[in-house]
């Protein structure tokens, strides 16, 4: 019996293809006639938020000639994006992040000429934007709470090092305050930190995951701070695969991993999900890890795509949490097998305590051409909104699409 039947034996509700409506999709931006390439690409793939009547959208694209940073906000009811804001406006600005608070407000974070800036955005504007960086720094992401706390973390250049570093911000009304730097792991060796990805706990402590080069090869570690304390010592998050004597090619590398996520459940639920390089012959999957305690420490690694898709590499894996479960995103090109013009499809997983369903090719985001790099975010109603790039072929100029899966409410 396949993993798919199985689940909807024992969680009917999980079914994907019933969980959401998805309507016809809506293009954001790219539609003119002059070629341009947009990028979702930021540390944690916090590109997209939902708040109480709005949702807003963050990215990256060249239409000026030079990488800018971007959003639009859509009222939920309305059946595209109307509003438009460059919010960078520097020489170059790269990989944006957003994340929701509270009366349709939105703290937005991006890179711009080297330093961390940050912003707060409303339907009607943004603010000026402030510094958060004392030094160089890149790659940014957010972790917000729903509740009042909100926090930013990117790596920090320190010399030959890049180390990652936290900074509480604070809202007050229209207005953005930045506590000091914090140093998530103040007493570990790193020679290089990257990407990171952030989440407040149920029980609001900040759990943060980032790429580390400690080992000599890319592994995954976490750290969690509780409320107004230091980050507690790094913990490895991925199942390292020590290369065997006949690898010599492989000698000191062991298992590829990068891009990991984070998304945080109720009572004390944390999940880690990345590209893992665990089968060199089909490249990156998409693996997890799951904590039960809040982030003090992580179970025996998954692996989140289902077997239809052990034979391509997966791409741009994130996840999120809604309700009692969560769902994660990717792109493949697993139905490329069988039609040439499938370059890259979005594809969707749930997981509970029985484990991931099967995958489901999203309706909208999948198809002819390439559709790729998708965020996600949950309304207050439980309605999943999705936004990717698509692109005709692989190196064609892209658009940025995006699609409203309306809950449906299904009977047991």
């Amino acid at each position: 019996m396949n993993r798919w039947l199985l689940s909807v034996l024992w969680f009917p509700v999980a079914c994907y293809g019933g969980l959401w409506d998805f309507g016809q999709p809506v293009t954001v931006t790219g539609a003119s006639l002059a070629p341009h390439y947009h990028h979702l690409s930021g540390s944690g793939r916090r590109h997209l938020a939902a708040a109480e009547r709005h949702v807003a959208l963050v990215w990256e694209d060249d239409r000026t000639g030079s990488p800018q940073v971007y959003a639009a906000i859509k009222r939920l009811p309305d059946p595209g994006f109307r509003l438009t804001f460059q919010l960078s406006s520097g020489t170059e600005a790269y990989e944006p992040a957003i994340v929701s608070i509270a009366d349709t407000r939105w703290v937005v974070a991006w890179e711009q000429d080297g330093e961390i800036l940050v912003s707060l955005l409303t339907p009607e504007a943004h603010t000026r934007p402030l510094s958060l960086s004392s030094g160089p720094g890149r790659q940014v992401t957010l972790a917000a709470d729903g509740a009042g706390q909100v926090a930013a973390i990117w790596a920090k250049r320190q010399g030959r090092k890049q180390r990652l570093v936290a900074a509480d911000l604070l809202v007050r009304d229209r207005e953005l305050a930045v506590s000091a730097e914090l140093i998530v792991t103040p007493d570990d060796a790193s020679h290089f930190q990257s990407f990171p990805a952030a989440a407040y706990t149920s029980k609001g402590e900040l759990f943060v995951a980032w790429e580390d080069r400690r080992a000599g090869h890319t592994r995954l570690y976490g750290s969690l701070r509780e409320a107004g304390s230091a980050f507690r010592p790094a913990i490895q998050l991925n199942e390292h695969r020590e290369p065997a004597a006949m690898e010599n090619y492989l000698e000191n590398t062991g298992t590829g991993v990068m891009r990991v996520s984070v998304a945080s459940g109720r009572d004390g639920l944390v999940e880690a999900v990345w590209l893992d390089k665990r089968n060199p012959g089909s490249g990156y999957a998409v693996w997890g890890g799951r904590s039960r305690d809040g982030g003090y420490q992580f179970g025996e690694n998954v692996r989140v795509q289902d077997t239809m898709g052990e034979a391509v590499a997966q791409w741009h894996a994130s996840v999120i949490s809604f309700g009692g479960g969560l769902i994660a995103a990717w792109d493949d090109a697993r139905e490329n097998w069988s039609d040439a013009k499938e370059v890259g499809d979005v594809f969707l997983s749930w997981r509970t305590d029985g484990g991931w369903s099967d995958d489901w090719p999203v309706p909208g985001a999948s198809g002819d051409g390439y559709q790729g790099s998708p965020v996600m975010a949950i309304d207050m109603s439980g309605d999943l909104h999705l936004a990717w790039i698509e692109k005709a072929t692989l190196t064609a100029p892209s658009r940025l699409r995006y699609s409203h899966g309306i809950r449906k409410i299904l009977s047991r």
